[in-house]
């Protein structure tokens, strides 16, 4: 039997998507997803929340090791066409601990249409501030970021995604409840202990990993939109 998906579906995912968007609107600030819905075995309940929302018949998701039940949950609630091959896939799964594949090679769309790229959904056990600074859109000041599945070597495929827009992939990072923004407007650098002057390995002395915020919370929170759109996203009236 099927896990049932949101307690009120047109009204959950609304919110969810707008929580989306404001991730993306100012990236690399977690924000708490709103609602959490049963999520198959397989699935962060985060995943679950997003994927519910972004996914639609009209687009294709690939998953290395998506379980078939999470699989069958996935194609009975949104539609979405599951497909063997991450390069043609509108959305990218990848699991916490799987290898992310290489940015460049996938959709990252056309000098007329850069929206017609794919976005990486990726999941991540917990938040920090160890790994990078960001700047760019939707940053007042540089902010620090770090997710536990993401490595230097995925950072370094990110300045060179970044380097290509207009064109490039989008990426959300997924937690059990809460969600981050990495568009492709969005540079890192490598954060730096000024005592060093070298790339820190570890957590940075004194640095707390951020609490996700819901949106609204925050007065000063007005996220603007996000320069290039997801690829795939659902038209929803917010």
């Amino acid at each position: 039997m099927l896990q049932p998906q949101f307690d009120k579906p047109v009204h959950d995912a609304q919110c969810t998507f707008r929580t989306v968007l404001a991730a993306l609107s100012e990236p690399l600030a977690p924000l708490t997803l709103p609602v959490l819905p049963p999520a198959p075995v397989g699935l962060l309940p985060g995943t679950a929340a997003v994927l519910l929302t972004v996914l639609d018949q009209e687009v294709s998701l690939f998953s290395a090791n998506l379980p078939a039940d999470a699989g069958e949950w996935l194609r009975f609630h949104t539609g979405v066409r599951l497909i063997d091959s991450a390069t043609d896939a509108d959305f990218v799964l990848v699991h916490d601990g799987e290898t992310l594949p290489a940015l460049a090679s996938l959709k990252a769309g056309e000098a007329a249409y850069p929206d017609r790229s794919a976005t990486v959904i990726v999941e991540t056990a917990a938040f920090g501030t160890d790994q990078v600074e960001g700047r760019g859109p939707g940053f007042a000041a540089a902010r620090r970021f770090g997710a536990s599945s993401l490595t230097a070597e995925f950072w370094a495929d990110w300045t060179a995604n970044h380097a290509r827009f207009p064109l490039g992939v989008d990426v959300l990072l997924v937690s059990a409840d809460a969600v981050a923004g990495l568009p492709r407007t969005t540079q890192v650098t490598l954060s730096i202990d000024e005592n060093r002057r070298e790339p820190v390995e570890g957590k940075a002395d004194g640095a707390q990993a951020p609490e996700p915020t819901r949106v609204g919370e925050d007065a000063e929170h007005r996220p603007t939109p996000p320069s290039t759109g997801a690829a795939g996203f659902p038209r929803q009236e917010v």
